[in-house]
């Protein structure tokens, strides 16, 4: 007979093996665990879409790859984008996930350096997120304005 994994609980999963879980698949997942998934799955969806705009607009962009352990120094923005000798960073962040420490000391060290173009901008609203990058590097690149 054994347990069916479709009715189990967070508060029964979040004691069982961490092997027994696993075992379940999707089903041994708690909720938080599957939010968080969803979340991350959502910001490495952005990041795709904003290399894909940063590609069809001519934009260099320093990126780390979502999937691996990076090897960039922690803190680092997700990415650092240039264009015609300007450089701007961005920071996605889908909530409840915030800035973390290294993050918020990196953005005052950038700052103090001079870079006042380091932006983080949060997806509270389906493809806000996008929109507003957009925007953002449509003005600082005077993207469209010819020279």
């Amino acid at each position: 007979m054994g347990i069916n994994p479709i009715i189990l609980k967070d508060a029964v999963l979040s004691k069982m093996n961490p092997a027994e879980r696993k075992r379940l698949g999707k089903a041994g997942r708690t909720r938080a665990e599957i939010t968080d998934k969803q979340n991350r799955d959502t910001e490495k969806t952005i990041h795709n879409q904003w290399l894909g705009f940063c590609f069809s607009h001519n934009i260099y962009c320093t990126h780390a790859a979502m999937d691996r352990k990076s090897t960039i120094k922690k803190g680092h923005l997700d990415f650092e984008c240039s264009k015609n000798n300007r450089v701007m960073f961005i920071e996605f962040k889908v909530p409840p996930r915030g800035l973390t420490r290294e993050q918020e000391q990196e953005i005052d060290r950038l700052r103090a350096c001079g870079n006042t173009a380091a932006y983080v901008i949060e997806e509270r609203v389906q493809g806000a997120a996008m929109r507003l990058a957009i925007e953002l590097a449509t003005q600082f690149f005077q993207l469209g304005v010819t020279r």
